[in-house]
């Protein structure tokens, strides 16, 4: 069953190395980064309203980025 989820602006949705859901975003801005070699995040790109996220999670793999809301959003899984 699909479920909405509000999220706070600077709030974590997922974390690289995290399984999951996939998730679609409804409204907002989410900021998509990776990571390099030293653990540090590197800007990949932003992912507006309509967008899913982690759609590779349906394969049962593990997210290569992360992903942190820069405004208040909703996202439903």
């Amino acid at each position: 069953m699909a479920s909405i989820r509000h999220v706070g602006s600077g709030e974590l949705l997922y974390a690289a190395g995290e399984r999951g859901h996939a998730l679609r975003l409804l409204s907002g801005v989410v900021r998509l980064d990776s990571v390099d070699e030293q653990g540090q995040p590197q800007f990949m790109q932003l992912a507006l309203a309509g967008d899913h996220l982690r759609s590779f999670a349906l394969s049962r793999m593990n997210c290569l980025n992360s992903a942190r809301a820069l405004v208040p959003c909703q996202v439903i899984r």
